[in-house]
């Protein structure tokens, strides 16, 4: 008595949708988005700049500024130094650029790039979940015999 292996089907979406659905798509979608975020936002910059240089504090190993800005008004003092009231992530999301281009970095600038990668970060995961079901239904020959 044989017993032959169970059937297996296993049918992968071809090579060029995955590359065209998870690397061109949303980096197409980016420098789409990019340039529109960019004019949305070009004659303005941030009035209330906290996370500059509280990034700029972080690079010089201070947890404050050391001098309160005119234009800033929520600053904590305490102990010679000011501290900024609201949390430190936007300032950790930007310390890379203020590494890079230093204190006088526009921070606007950050949240036109992390705007326009929001944009790419949606569109892939859509296109996985949409377009991932699309193939599955046209190309997998179970769904075929059962309709």
């Amino acid at each position: 008595m044989t017993t032959d292996p169970p059937e297996t089907t296993s049918i992968s979406a071809p090579t060029r949708w995955v590359f065209l659905d998870s690397v061109v798509i949303p980096a197409g979608l980016f420098l789409l988005a990019w340039p529109v975020y960019a004019w949305l936002n070009h004659a303005r910059s941030a009035d209330l700049n906290y996370f500059v240089p509280l990034a700029d504090a972080f690079i010089h190993g201070r947890w404050g500024l050391i001098e309160a800005p005119s234009w800033l008004n929520e600053l904590v003092p305490w102990h010679g130094l000011y501290y900024v009231v609201y949390p430190p992530m936007p300032a950790l999301v930007v310390l890379p650029a203020v590494i890079l281009f230093g204190p006088g970095f526009e921070q606007a600038w950050a949240s036109i790039l992390l705007g326009a990668a929001n944009v790419a970060i949606m569109a892939t995961v859509l296109s996985f979940n949409i377009l991932g079901d699309w193939l599955r239904d046209f190309l997998d020959p179970r769904l075929k015999t059962m309709g």
